[in-house]
This record gives structure tokens, sequence and C-alpha cells, in this order.
């Protein structure tokens, strides 16, 4: 084991590979997440990991959601699209390139074609983009969201935009309510500013699902909407995690992620 020097001068007995390891390895790995968890429990500060884990599973639901949604139009729009090459042998097809589409290329569709635009999911995400947010790795034994993975409750008749949008406006008044209300029961803590925006938004239910302002919401609107308080929350848990160190529960996380763990 390598002497290392601290900032006071004092020499340190710990291994160089505790100060390697990031926050973003611990929440890579199941059993160091857990043993995190276990920390947090004690710091009464859980709600940070769990509203984290919870907002980025939203997230990428929404990502998958979108990606589904578009293939299904794209797919249905094919006779169309062969009907209209008939008609006009010189016409091209070619890929969406509007500027504005900086994030997560979904898929290619016709421009120009008006009455391809004919639902709002199609529209918001060939015209708005999905942004490019930073995601966690899926891990196996992490529990998944009953939220986000709750099943439409919309009859199945209804059509796929007002369905997708639904399930996704209610899973993020969901998710308002367990997080950011105020009261709430796994209330985090964020900035002021920050919790009014998103009361605005998501506190009246009737107003977010049937309300102008609600139907004006477009994919990325939401799938962004949780991304500052998500922000706030890996900061708060970097915070935890260097108090962390000081701890012997970090020595274990130590072993793990240096593959120096005994199995049990």
């Amino acid at each position: 084991m390598e002497r290392i020097t601290t900032e006071t001068g004092t020499p340190d007995t710990r291994d160089k590979d505790d100060f390697r390891i990031k926050l973003d390895a611990i929440l890579s790995n199941d059993k160091c997440l857990n043993i995190f968890m276990n920390h947090l429990s004690r710091e009464y500060s859980m709600e940070c990991l769990l509203s984290f884990i919870e907002f980025d599973q939203f997230q990428k639901w929404i990502i998958r959601t979108a990606n589904t949604v578009l293939q299904k139009h794209a797919m249905g729009s094919i006779a169309e699209e062969d009907e209209d090459c008939q008609q006009d042998d010189n016409e091209d097809a070619t890929p969406d390139t509007n500027d504005s589409n900086d994030g997560l290329i979904l898929v290619n569709q016709k421009v120009d074609k008006p009455k391809q635009e004919t639902n709002n999911i199609a529209r918001d995400a060939r015209l708005n983009s999905i942004p490019n947010i930073d995601t966690m790795i899926t891990l196996r034994n992490v529990p998944k969201s009953i939220i986000v993975e709750a099943q439409s409750s919309l009859k199945s008749d209804v059509g796929v935009d007002e369905k997708t949008l639904h399930d996704v406006k209610k899973k993020a008044h969901l998710l308002y309510e367990k997080y950011i209300k105020i009261g709430s029961e796994f209330e985090i803590n964020i900035g002021a500013g920050m919790r009014k925006g998103l009361i605005d938004i998501l506190d009246n239910r009737e107003e977010l699902m049937n309300g102008e302002h609600g139907r004006n919401l477009r994919l990325s609107d939401i799938l962004m909407m949780f991304e500052n308080p998500k922000k706030e929350m890996k900061m708060l848990l970097q915070y935890s995690f260097t108090r962390m160190k000081s701890t012997t529960r970090y020595k274990k996380v130590v072993l793990i992620l240096t593959g120096k763990d005994s199995p049990i």
C-alpha cells in the first residue's frame, strides 16, 4: 500500500484505488449501490437516490416510447410513400436533417410531407427532437419504478398518440406528487424556483391532462422536466458519497470495485 500525503501534509495510508473511485462507479454497480443506499439511510436522505433512479427510469421510458411510436408511424406510412413514388418517380426520400434534431435520432422520415404530420407525437419527435441526456446504466437488481412501468389505464380503442401522451403526463404527475410536491413523503431538497416551475406545470392534474397548457406540452418538454432536479440530486449524492469515504462501508466498496472482494 502506497503512502499518500493529504492536503494537510499528513500521511494517508489509503490505497491509491480509493481516490480513483467516482460516484458514477457506485451508480453502475448493484452491490455498491446497495451499500450506498444503506449509507444514505443513516443520513436520512434515501430520497435523493430513490428520486434520481426513478427520474432516470422515467426519462429512458420516454425515449423508448418515442422510438416505438415513431417506428409504428413510419411503418404505417409505407403504403402512402409507395403511392407517391408511383405518381412521381423523380421524388426522392431524404432523411430529416432539421437543424433542431441535435439529440437522439429516432427515425428517418421524408420532409415536406404535410400529410405525414398527422399526429402530435410524430411532429414532436421529428421537429423538436429528443435531447441528449445522461442516464444510468440499467442494473439488473435495481427495482423498476412502479409508476414508470404501470400499464396504460385507457381503453385499447384509443389512438396510440392520445394514449401515449396521456400515459407520459400521468406518470410525470405521479412522480411530482411523490418527490416534488411540498409535504410529500419523499420530498426532495431542490431550489424554490425549480420547485415552483414544476408546481405550475404538474400540480393541477386536470389542467395537465386536458388543459391548454397540457395540450401544448411536447415529449421533449416532459423528458427534460425532471432533468434539473435529477442533477440536483446527483450533486447531493456526491456530497454523501464524499462523507461515506470515511466509513467502513467505503472500504467494502473499494474491495468490490477493485475485484478484491472475496465471494460470500
